[in-house]
């Protein structure tokens, strides 16, 4: 996910019918995947990952470095965020507290696939 040149890969996502939904078995466990989704010109850019089992999602947006708005990116045992350099391990997501961690994105399973609706993904309207 994490490449040479210092950039982070998002996946461009649809929504249908205002929601936003992924098979629960292309989550591997403490393998993020980052998605982007465009809103009239903005970008909203997050990431799911699996972590003990539990299917988590999170803004790629931490509360004291969003103003150079440079996100995450994967190291072995979490995710780093590539302005302050700070280590999340994957872990300390769910319960993290602190400047640096990344805004929960609020998402649930149902029926085999974990769904975000399209008003949570704009809730990040809020930390930007």
């Amino acid at each position: 996910m994490f490449g040479c040149n210092n950039t982070q890969k998002y996946l461009p996502i649809t929504l249908s019918n205002d929601i936003f939904e992924v098979s629960v078995d292309n989550i591997k466990e403490k393998t993020p995947v980052f998605y982007a989704y465009n809103d009239n010109g903005k970008t909203i850019k997050f990431f799911v990952v699996r972590v003990n089992g539990k299917v988590r999602s999170y803004f790629d947006v931490c509360n004291s470095c969003k103003a150079k708005n440079l996100g995450y990116r994967t190291y072995e045992a979490g995710v780093e965020c590539r302005a302050c350099l700070i280590r999340i391990p994957y872990e300390e997501l769910e319960t993290g507290i602190g400047s640096c961690y990344p805004y929960h994105l609020k998402g649930e399973e149902k029926d085999g696939k974990y769904v975000i609706s399209k008003e949570e993904i704009l809730k990040a309207n809020e930390y930007l």
